[in-house]
């Protein structure tokens, strides 16, 4: 299928009014839901909440997508965060995951290890009592997916009751049902 110019526009015009209500959402901090249910979305929360974090994400993903988690903006983000050694990116991968695929992600490798960014993965035996996926973003900031095989999402900025839920949720399983993967540098 070949996208017109006329096609692009209303995806264009679509994005930025998208990129508009979510610059809204963060300046209210009301916890209003916001829906996010593309891979577009995905990636315009995912670059805001870089942009906006002024200390930790944390993140729930069965493989980090690289359409979403490795545009040029996205990774752009992600750099200007982690270049903060008081910021903090934690991922759990529900998959198999594995430290050579993580080196070679675009979000991961232009983060490269640091102190500030540590991984895991969810241990065989747990993986199929993770039903959603999620990425948090200090401690009142979520996208949350209740079905973790659809890209069909909710997001809301100030909403701290929720996002503590899910933040306890990836506390519990980082504590209990990981194995910490170490990024290998590479030549």
């Amino acid at each position: 299928m070949v996208m017109t110019d006329t096609d692009q526009a209303a995806v264009d015009l679509y994005l930025r009014d998208y990129r508009a209500l979510i610059a809204r959402s963060i300046r209210e901090r009301d916890g209003s839901p916001i829906p996010n249910g593309t891979l577009a979305h995905a990636t315009v929360l995912m670059e805001a909440m870089f942009q906006t974090a002024s200390r930790k994400i944390r993140i729930l993903t069965g493989e980090l997508n690289p359409r979403v988690y490795g545009t040029p903006e996205v990774v752009a983000y992600s750099r200007q965060f982690l270049a903060d050694s008081d910021h903090s990116l934690e991922i759990i991968f529900e998959g198999d995951f594995d430290e050579n695929q993580a080196a070679r992600h675009p979000l991961l490798s232009a983060a490269g290890p640091g102190a500030n960014l540590r991984l895991w993965k969810l241990k065989p035996d747990f993986r199929s009592r993770v039903i959603s996926h999620f990425a948090l973003m200090d401690d009142d900031t979520y996208r949350f997916e209740a079905d973790k095989t659809k890209s069909s999402a909710v997001a809301a900025f100030g909403n701290k009751e929720f996002t503590k839920v899910l933040s306890d949720v990836f506390q519990t399983l980082r504590d209990r049902a990981c194995i910490e993967m170490r990024l290998p540098v590479l030549a």
